[in-house]
């Protein structure tokens, strides 16, 4: 096997994808079906209050939305420990990737892609080639996104490494590990509960400021991703602690200003 945690009889091990803050994800031979998938397992260090709550959480969320550009979900089961769920694998470059001009136009990905949960890329510094691209690709992010708050939750996790392209350039949203309810309405639900956070780069003002969130909080991330899409830059440069406290009391500059 390719990892030392020993997957139940009906799954063989193939590949260790990425980590988060309480799961692994692998790709797997669901040997049942005859098909990979990935499974995301909790961490053996993961709490049994709040991080087992967070992934029980994450799989049941959106368990029944059948989205094209949200990641499938299938099983959440417990043999013995610890707790795993299977869904989707997707063979995709994440977002940043996909939209990054190539050195030779005749290729469009990278010989490696990532498959689900996998690791961040590094920064370009140069605006996409072909804005069409660039369109569809946030076009299909905008449908996922509202398809999520359509059913009255919020990512709060929204970035780069968590939207992968496939070869055939379907968008696909991961990782629902800090989706919360009230889309509609602002909701007490803040970003620092006991520990999860969003991502610094591509946190909105409010989750900075632990404020209440609203789908407002997930449209802010787009619109970071599609502004580094654009300038092959974020908007604010810095530390990380330079990077929030700017975001809360200045403007970023034009894009025009940088391309």
């Amino acid at each position: 096997m390719a990892s030392s945690w020993e997957a139940p009889e009906r799954y063989f091990t193939l590949a260790r994808l990425g980590q988060g803050a309480y799961g692994i994800v692998y790709r797997v031979l669901d040997m049942a079906l005859g098909v990979e998938v990935a499974l995301k397992v909790l961490t053996p260090t993961a709490g049994r209050g709040v991080d087992l709550y967070r992934f029980k959480r994450e799989f049941r969320s959106l368990r029944d939305v059948v989205h094209p550009n949200l990641v499938r979900l299938y099983e959440l089961v417990l043999i013995g420990e610890p707790w795993f769920f299977t869904m989707e694998l997707v063979r995709g470059v994440t977002i940043r990737e996909h939209l990054a001009p190539a050195a030779d136009p005749s290729v469009d990905h990278p010989s490696q892609p990532t498959l689900t949960g996998g690791t961040r890329p590094g920064r370009r510094a140069t605006a996409p080639s072909d804005l069409d691209r660039t369109r569809d690709a946030f076009y299909q992010l905008a449908d996922a996104v509202a398809a999520i708050h359509a059913t009255g939750k919020i990512h709060r996790d929204l970035k780069p490494s968590n939207v992968l392209v496939d070869e055939r350039g379907r968008v696909v949203v991961l990782d629902f590990g800090l989706i919360s309810d009230d889309a509609h309405e602002p909701s007490a639900d803040r970003t620092h509960e006991a520990s999860a956070v969003g991502t610094p780069g591509y946190m909105s003002p409010e989750q900075v400021l632990d404020e209440p969130l609203s789908a407002a909080t997930d449209w802010y991330s787009v619109g970071v991703m599609l502004y580094e899409a654009l300038t092959g830059a974020r908007p604010f440069a810095g530390s990380r602690a330079e990077m929030m406290r700017r975001r809360t009391l200045e403007s970023p500059p034009p894009p025009r200003a940088l391309v």
